[in-house]
């Protein structure tokens, strides 16, 4: 069984929709702190003069009611929750997580979980240094867009 974690993004990148359709059990993490000037409330869409920020408008809190208050959750052990609970052998993570993962896992490795990062290479799409979204593969090129994105999983 595969499992990939992922928090929401406002129109994910082909790299994202690669995760998903790799893996047997995908998980929105919809319930974690939402980090504003992220991936979750803003990307890129390609246009004629290049790449171009959107941003989802968000109203701020000013202040949380003290019950809405969470203890800090440990990221790696929920991680391992969620992939015990979903009987996860092999755990599905973006390369970008590798940075902070490795530390970790020894910890997946005493609880019989394996960790690969998606090998995903969209070379045919790279118009910049940035990290496009999917949108903007689907709506450039349509169909082949999507063989594009199925065809760059493992190389």
């Amino acid at each position: 069984m595969i499992t990939s974690i992922m928090q929401p993004t406002f129109l994910p990148s082909p790299i994202y929709l690669s995760l998903i359709y790799q893996a047997d059990n995908f998980v929105f993490l919809d319930n974690v702190q939402f980090s504003k000037q992220s991936w979750q409330q803003r990307n890129l869409i390609i246009t004629k003069n290049g790449p171009l920020w959107i941003t989802l408008p968000v109203l701020r809190k000013k202040s949380k009611i003290i019950n809405k208050i969470e203890e800090k959750d440990d990221k790696v052990e929920r991680l391992i929750k969620m992939c015990k609970f979903l009987k996860t052998k092999i755990y599905l993570s973006p390369v970008g997580a590798k940075n902070y993962l490795f530390q970790f896992e020894e910890k997946f490795k005493k609880n019989d979980i394996k960790i690969e990062y998606n090998n995903f290479n969209l070379k045919p799409f790279e118009m910049s240094n940035s990290n496009p979204s999917a949108i903007d593969l689907l709506f450039c090129e349509g169909e082949m867009g999507l063989k594009k994105i199925l065809k760059s999983i493992n190389g």
